[in-house]
C-alpha cells in the first residue's frame, strides 16, 4: 500500500502562495474529497481532478473564475445517490458543463434531474443554475 498524503495541508502551507497557482494536476489518486483550501486558488486556469473517488464537491469551487480546464468523473460522487438522484437512471454519458460543477453539489444534482426531464419530454430546461454564460457542452449533447 502507499502512504497516505493528504494534499489540503500542504496546499494551505504552500510558501508560493495558492493566488500564483495556475495548474493543479491531482488527478489518478486515491482523492474522496477536495479540500476547501481550493477555492483559495483563484489564479487556477487548469484543474484535473479525474480518476479520484470524490464523494462531493467542495463549496467555493465557483471562486476559480479564471479554471478553463476542469476534469472530473461525476458519476463517482456519491452526493448524487445520497440526495435521492441515484435511485433514477442517469445517463452519465451527458456530462455537465463546467459551470454547473463549479457551482456545487446542489447544482450538480438539479442538473441531472433537469436531464432526467429531457428524455420524457424532449425538453431541456437549465433555468435557476446560476450560469453566467450559455455553456458550450450544450451545443454538443447528443
Amino acid at each position: 500500500g502507499g502512504s497516505v498524503f493528504s494534499i489540503g495541508p500542504f496546499l494551505e502551507s504552500w510558501s508560493g502562495g495558492l493566488d500564483k497557482l495556475i495548474v493543479l494536476d491531482i488527478s489518478y489518486n486515491c482523492l474522496k474529497e477536495l479540500p476547501i483550501s481550493l477555492r483559495a486558488c483563484t489564479n487556477i486556469t487548469k484543474l484535473l481532478v479525474h480518476g479520484n473517488s470524490l464523494l462531493s464537491l467542495p463549496d467555493g469551487l465557483k471562486k476559480l473564475k479564471q479554471c478553463k480546464k476542469f476534469t472530473i468523473e461525476v458519476e463517482t460522487l456519491t452526493v448524487l445517490k445520497k440526495l435521492g438522484v441515484g435511485s433514477q437512471k442517469l445517463n452519465f454519458d451527458i456530462k455537465p458543463p463546467k459551470e454547473v460543477v463549479m457551482l456545487g453539489n446542489q447544482t450538480l444534482i438539479a442538473f441531472y434531474r433537469k436531464i432526467l426531464k429531457v428524455e420524457d419530454t424532449q425538453k431541456l430546461f437549465l433555468d435557476g443554475l446560476g450560469l453566467e454564460y450559455f455553456p458550450e457542452e450544450i451545443t454538443v449533447m447528443t
